[in-house]
């Protein structure tokens, strides 16, 4: 294998880390899960249903998240345990590089997205883009 592009519970449930040597930690991605419906079916559901929906969607939505995110760092543990993948975290100076990079594509995909769409990602991930 000379490359990939996944997350601590993927490369462990592959078993990608039996056979590559090399992985990087660079966390540009976010493993979240979310509930995703057309507008017509929201709008459609009663008044008095739809404020235990959306507690319903608020709250299995941040337990599968944090089973995500437990799975994640049991798999890292797997992969370190297994001692056959030389690991590298990005530094701050790595990640600030990588970042600055990807911008150009995040800017690409205005065109077909629009820049308000791509502003709600960075406002429901918390991201703020860097100003050079």
């Amino acid at each position: 294998m000379d490359g990939e592009d996944n997350t601590p519970s993927n490369v462990s449930t592959q078993r990608f880390y039996e056979v590559q040597k090399y992985l990087t930690v660079s966390n540009h991605t976010r493993l979240t899960y979310a509930l995703v419906t057309s507008s017509k079916f929201w709008n459609s559901l009663p008044a008095d249903v739809k404020p235990a929906m959306e507690r319903a969607v608020k709250e299995t939505t941040a337990f599968f998240n944090s089973v995500a995110a437990q799975d994640n760092d049991d798999a890292m543990a797997k992969i370190k345990a297994a001692g056959k993948t030389e690991i590298h975290v990005l530094t701050p100076d790595e990640k600030k590089a990588w970042v600055a990079k990807m911008m150009t594509v995040h800017k690409d995909m205005e065109s077909r997205f629009s820049k308000d769409f791509i502003q709600k990602i960075y406002d429901a991930s918390g991201f703020t883009p860097p100003t050079s």
